[in-house]
């Protein structure tokens, strides 16, 4: 398992990007990891059903909550990943690394794990949610 911000500078690595696309990223990275890996691959990482999607507050507190300034690499070195944990992130950047903030943003609303959650009173996503969605779509 790695931190977010490893997993956000490797995004960031790929395109500069507002902080709603790259909470995106993370949060789908982790969706995928329970299907791929069977496990998650940002550890200590808690995504929440904010207004605007899952988010991860470690984001926010690292990257700020401006949702219109763009987000740049903090390092020209970009962190080390195996080759799974490669192509997972690789296979997340070409799923969804094309779609714009707001496309995920909507995206993300209408799947059931947010949905849940967002009727919580913590507003936790649950891991257990995540992963067995995360499976249902990759049956399909």
């Amino acid at each position: 398992m790695t931190s977010i911000f490893n997993i956000a500078e490797w995004f960031l690595g790929k395109e500069p990007m507002k902080i709603q696309k790259l909470q995106k990223l993370c949060y789908y990275t982790q969706g995928w990891a329970y299907v791929i890996f069977g496990e998650p691959i940002i550890n200590d990482s808690v995504f929440k059903a904010a207004d605007s999607g899952p988010v991860s507050a470690e984001l926010y507190a690292r990257f700020g909550w401006d949702e219109t300034t763009e987000i740049t690499p903090e390092s020209n070195k970009p962190p080390f990943f195996g080759i799974a944990e490669l192509s997972l992130l690789e296979s997340v950047w070409l799923t969804y690394g094309g779609m714009s903030d707001n496309a995920l943003v909507a995206q993300s609303q209408k799947e059931w794990p947010y949905i849940k959650a967002k009727e919580t009173q913590d507003r936790q996503i649950d891991p257990d949610d995540m992963s067995q969605y995360f499976h249902s779509i990759y049956k399909k």
